[in-house]
């Protein structure tokens, strides 16, 4: 049977790296830490928990870290993981099914839990982190895995909390404007600078790396829809309605299945006619029929997005619109709907009335 080592670089995680450790040892042979250059008690708490521990001088380089830690360890295979991500489950059966299976690096769900206008939100992105020893990283941050083996998605899923009140965009920034003068054409770097610009609400600048990451992507890319999406949400945030509703229309072929475009489709168009004096009751149902497709739809398990855009948030925002038309009995539905999902301000809009 091949073994696998559970491989982390850290830095000061002494409040994360317990719960990460403890919910994955079981299910590996070995767990490697790097620290990068901790100040508190990181390396100690680790150290306790029967690791082996490495140091790394660091060198802004997210890659060079990775590469580094993958080189102390003894297993036949490796498993990533952050400080900050912790396995739901044991996954050693899963992971051996993976390795039995044949070489081929091992796709994983990672759910991400973060904020939004003071809302508690999970989004879901496909990470490679099961792969054979020897497997290298490019990159100095948003690192990518270098290697011919072809892509498999398992059955493992990896929760993060680490961009839950914490802002990491002042320090990812200046490392992404540092791979983008040596790339300067990469749609990936370039839709992950956008992203950090949009999470400092920094919309304009978001919409200028997203504009060229679109002129650029693949559509097979599997981060391609998150990629317009994020780029229309922005754009509506800015105002640019006009040539967000044209990427919308060139789009909505190939992104037919996909809840989130429909999501982002209907708050666009609100956004939209909210700002025109003359709206009238067939906007109203352009709005609708978006929320109502998202629910058609309904959640999607093998693409990148937002949970619940094909289910609570829809249901809620036709709530809202019904709600806004003196539709008292759709509104209570719908918020019903996306009450039943456990969704607070659906339970508390409903309550209210």
């Amino acid at each position: 049977m091949s073994t696998v080592s559970l491989v982390l670089i850290v830095k000061n995680e002494e409040k994360k790296i317990k719960r990460c450790i403890e919910s994955a040892k079981e299910s590996v042979d070995e767990v490697v830490v790097v620290d990068t250059g901790s100040s508190d008690n990181t390396k100690k708490i680790a150290i306790s928990m029967g690791v082996s521990m490495f140091d790394y001088k660091w060198n802004n380089s997210f890659a060079d870290a990775r590469n580094y830690a993958i080189s102390k360890a003894t297993s036949d295979w490796v498993f990533i993981l952050d400080a900050d991500e912790y396995f739901r489950q044991n996954y050693r059966q899963e992971i051996q099914n993976h390795i039995n299976n044949g070489q081929a690096i091992g796709r994983v769900k990672v759910v991400n839990t973060y904020e939004q206008d003071g809302i508690m939100h999970e989004a879901v992105v496909y990470s490679l982190r099961l792969f054979p020893k020897g497997t290298r990283y490019e990159g100095r941050i948003h690192e990518q895995v270098v290697s011919d083996l072809p892509r498999k998605l398992t059955k493992i899923e990896v929760l993060h909390d680490g961009y839950y009140k914490v802002d990491k965009s002042s320090r990812n920034i200046p490392l992404l404007q540092e791979e983008i003068k040596s790339n300067p054409n990469d749609p990936y770097y370039l839709y992950q600078l956008g992203k950090a610009y949009q999470s400092k609400e920094n919309y304009l600048e978001a919409n200028k790396y997203y504009q060229k990451s679109y002129m650029l992507i693949n559509r097979t890319e599997p981060y391609a829809p998150s990629l317009i999406v994020q780029y229309i949400h922005c754009l509506s945030k800015s105002s640019q309605f006009v040539k967000g509703l044209k990427i919308i229309e060139k789009e909505e072929r190939f992104l037919s299945s996909y809840p989130d475009f429909f999501f982002t489709k209907g708050i666009l168009l609100m956004n939209y006619f909210s700002s025109k004096p003359n709206s009238n009751l067939n906007d109203l149902e352009l709005i609708e029929s978006c929320f109502l497709q998202c629910l058609k739809i309904g959640e999607t398990n093998t693409l990148e997005g937002t949970v619940g855009m094909g289910s609570f948030l829809p249901a809620y925002n036709l709530g809202l619109l019904y709600e806004l038309c003196g539709l008292k009995e759709k509104a209570d539905y719908y918020y019903q709907q996306s009450a039943a999902h456990g969704f607070k301000p659906a339970e508390k809009r409903f309550l209210r009335r």
